[in-house]
Formats: C-alpha cells, sequence, structure tokens
C-alpha cells in the first residue's frame, strides 16, 4: 500500500527501501531492503518488479545491482543482516513469507565504471588471449593485482581482473578510442580468485574489454 524508499544522512550505503501494508488501520512493513530504486514495474495497481542498487561502504568500491519479482512464494529472499540472524525488527532487512520478493539476478561494477549511453547487443564473445577487464574503455592503467583496491579511488583505469582464455562475455556494446582501439562493454561471470579484484562475487559483472582479444 506504501512504498518507501528512504536516504540515510549516516551513509548512501545504508540508504534502504520499505514495502508497507495498511490492515486493520495501520501499516506494518513487510519487505525493507538495503539499497536505492533504479527501476520498479507495477500493472493493474499491483508490485510486480523492482531493481535496486547497493553501493558500497566507507572505501569499498563494488557496486551491486538487484533485481526483485514477486514471482514464487516458495523462494522468498532472506536478507542476511549484520549478526547473520534472520530477524524482523523495524530496523533490520526483513522480507515476510506471506508477501515476499524473490532474488532472480545480481550483476556487480566497480567504482568510476563507464556506462554506455546505447545498448547494442551483440551477442556473445570469448576470450582468445590473456586480456583485462576495466572500468572505462582505454588501455588498463594498472594490472598489479597485489595493490590495495583503494587504487580504484584515485587510479584513471585499474584493472578488475584478468580474463582467463575461454572466458564468454556477452557483448551489450561496442566504443572506439582516440587511437582507433574498439573496446566492448561486457557482462560476464569470473570467479577466478588470483587475479581478480571481485573474488568471490558469484555473480555476473560489468565491464570493457579490448575487442582484439575477443572472438
Amino acid at each position: 500500500d506504501i512504498i518507501y524508499d528512504g536516504r540515510n544522512p549516516m551513509g548512501i550505503e545504508t540508504n534502504n527501501v520499505v514495502f508497507f501494508i495498511n490492515k486493520d488501520d495501520s501499516i506494518r512493513p513487510v519487505i525493507k531492503l538495503n539499497g536505492d530504486f533504479t527501476k520498479i514495474q507495477i500493472k493493474d495497481n499491483k508490485l510486480i518488479s523492482f531493481q535496486l542498487i547497493k553501493s558500497p561502504c566507507c572505501t569499498n568500491y563494488v557496486f551491486k545491482i538487484e533485481d526483485y519479482e514477486f514471482n514464487n512464494l516458495e523462494d522468498c529472499y532472506r536478507p542476511n543482516n549484520q549478526n547473520h540472524n534472520y530477524y524482523k525488527y523495524s530496523y533490520g532487512q526483513l522480507n515476510e513469507s506471506s508477501f515476499c520478493v524473490s532474488l532472480v539476478s545480481q550483476y556487480a561494477y566497480v567504482m568510476k565504471t563507464e556506462f554506455p549511453t546505447k545498448i547494442d547487443n551483440k551477442g556473445c564473445l570469448t576470450v582468445t588471449t590473456k586480456t583485462y577487464l576495466t572500468p572505462k574503455p582505454l588501455e588498463p592503467s594498472n594490472v598489479d593485482f597485489k595493490e590495495d583496491g583503494l587504487a580504484f579511488h584515485f587510479m584513471k583505469n585499474k584493472a578488475i581482473s584478468e580474463l582467463p582464455i575461454g572466458t564468454v562475455c556477452q557483448v551489450l556494446t561496442e566504443k572506439k578510442d582516440e587511437k582507433g582501439n574498439i573496446y566492448c562493454f561486457v557482462v560476464l561471470k569470473n570467479n577466478e580468485t588470483g587475479k581478480n579484484y571481485m573474488n568471490g562475487i558469484e555473480f555476473e559483472q560489468y565491464g570493457w574489454v579490448k575487442k582484439d582479444d575477443l572472438k
């Protein structure tokens, strides 16, 4: 009945959205999740789906995008609160089983990622030689994976990860740099743990890859 998109002065990473239902002349929260709305779908006065962006805390550098749908009450998303317990207090995240959403997809990108203004969906290409996923359509300015991730805050185009040969990339669009090199804006899944600043993230990641290294 009521949808709240909150802004927390303590920090953007603590922003949250809350869904309330009206019952017996009072409202109560049934869903509360961290993040900010990027889109929401309503049909016939019913909420169908929504997307949230979750900003990093403090000196972190990874942003997350999550898609939720009201499609399966048997697959309720269970938010993990800071103390790793699932609780239903007004100050914690919650997702009531009687009125719940399912988490259907997750994506991640690092700060300073340059997003294209137009998506062409050019199909899938495969990495054929060692290459790097970067925030911008340029040669990487740094490929030292021993550095602290704080480098993303001040380096122009620090490599996010080294992509193994055989990595499949969904190409969303292309862009040419000043030297005539073509870079592809891609979404991919890379769970390599060695040279990867987003290792351990089990969902798809956005970034740029040099087209010459794809086929």
